[in-house]
């Protein structure tokens, strides 16, 4: 087709913009400032003005498939949440009311505004994805930005004066948590780049040249090394194990797909390399680990008074980005009255509060339905490198977000949404033979 190989280039230039917000993105504290969210979508809606005035150029636009539907409805939930209906919540003595059923209609536009971005770049992803060549260096590159975050970690600890961006730390000190302020966040984000890493090193091309490959896997290895040293500087208990389950899961679909001779080398790799930065950087994680676990039952009291609140309003939730301001009128002992709560430590319980039971499950049940759409192409068509990083990728995230909210951070959420995107590759791609690279016009 005349002007393909053109058109080509500039979706590539897109890639590289897309890559590049996403990347940015997690510099300023993790992304988790409204400054950013509308920075970030700022940017995103100059990219979709680019490829509008470069489309209908051979360019196949993905179709408004099942999980499209789903989180339009989503959507508009979050939109109906700022109509003007009066709403009021008691409990006991305290009373809340509002002019429109959520009870902070401010924070309730911003977070509508970043759901409407990880849309975008799902969206976007999913258009990149239609080349192979493409989807496949931008997980690459996503695995280099997620390695220069955990040696940036490093960096911050051991070299640069345990500072958060030059800055003394407000908290965790003497603990890795490169951009972001907090180290399970932190932990959440590198967490991803494992799953990516083993899946480069399964499905690295035979072609080539020996001795450049060599080198190219072993660059990735040393990464991969990096990436866990920095989760055991971290301390993040939840978090280095959620990683250890999603590098298990992508490993173990690695040997499933391609044979346990033929990738025994890798589970060779994996093992010295996971020994060797646990030997040189276990201090930190060993020792939380062994402490004494004083703020379970903290935990769990949070966790049942969150419950007894999302029962206040099960159908309509208090408000998308409601959680700060409104459980405090649930808090009560036993727990500490001088603490306040920012989130729910559970990505899931904070979904219901704010969206109720029903509508707060379709994020949940779309990334679930996703992950097990990956799991199936694996197991029809074999090794695929973005499925893969999905299939590791997700368990870990999901496995963490149970006990924390490092999802809710808009970088980490950014770079789940480019991911997911970039797994959905067009129908008939999904039908060629495993191991088999093609290319398209686009």
């Amino acid at each position: 087709m005349k002007g393909a190989p053109e058109h080509r280039r500039r979706l590539d230039l897109i890639a590289v913009l897309l890559l590049g917000i996403v990347t940015l993105a997690v510099l300023p504290l993790g992304g988790n400032r409204p400054i950013v969210w509308g920075a970030t979508g700022l940017a995103l809606g100059l990219v979709v003005t680019a490829q509008a005035a470069i489309g209908g150029n051979g360019v196949q636009l993905p179709r408004w498939r099942w999980e499209s539907w789903i989180f339009l409805a989503f959507l508009i939930f979050c939109l109906g949440q700022l109509l003007p209906i009066q709403t009021a919540l008691k409990v006991g003595s305290t009373e809340v009311s509002g002019t429109q059923i959520s009870l902070t209609p401010s924070e309730s536009l911003l977070s509508l505004l970043t759901w409407v971005q990880y849309a975008v770049v799902f969206a976007f992803g999913t258009v990149l994805a239609q080349s192979q060549r493409r989807r496949n260096w931008m997980l690459e590159a996503l695995f280099w930005v997620i390695c220069a975050q955990a040696g940036f970690g490093l960096l911050s600890v051991f070299v640069l004066g345990d500072t958060l961006l030059g800055l003394p730390k407000a908290q965790y000190s003497g603990f890795a948590t490169g951009t972001f302020v907090n180290r399970n966040a932190f932990a959440s984000y590198i967490a991803a780049g494992l799953p990516i890493g083993l899946a480069i090193l399964a499905v690295k091309g035979r072609e080539g040249d020996p001795l450049r490959r060599a080198w190219e896997k072993a660059a990735v290895v040393v990464a991969m090394v990096v990436i866990v040293a920095a989760l055991l500087v971290s301390g993040s208990r939840m978090g280095a194990l959620a990683a250890t389950l999603g590098a298990s899961v992508t490993l173990g679909l690695v040997v499933l797909t391609g044979g346990v001779r033929r990738h025994a080398w890798l589970l060779g790799v994996c093992l010295i390399a996971a020994i060797a930065a646990l030997l040189l950087f276990g201090e930190p994680l060993i020792g939380r680990v062994m402490e004494p676990g004083d703020d379970v039952a903290t935990r769990v009291a949070l966790y049942t008074q969150v419950w007894e609140a999302i029962g206040q309003s099960p159908l309509l939730g208090h408000g998308g980005g409601s959680f700060a301001a409104v459980f405090p009128v649930f808090q009560q002992p036993p727990l500490p009255g001088e603490l306040v709560w920012q989130r729910a430590h559970s990505t899931y319980l904070s979904l219901w509060f704010e969206y109720g039971l029903l509508v707060g499950s379709l994020p949940i049940a779309i990334v679930l339905a996703l992950w097990v759409t990956c799991l199936g192409k694996l197991v029809r068509c074999g090794t695929d490198l973005a499925c893969l990083a999905v299939a590791g990728g997700v368990a870990a995230l999901g496995f963490h977000a149970l006990v924390d909210f490092g999802l809710e951070m808009h970088a980490v959420a950014l770079l789940l949404s480019l991911v997911l995107g970039l797994s959905r590759r067009p129908p008939d791609e999904s039908k060629a033979h495993p191991g088999r690279t093609r290319d398209k016009a686009a």
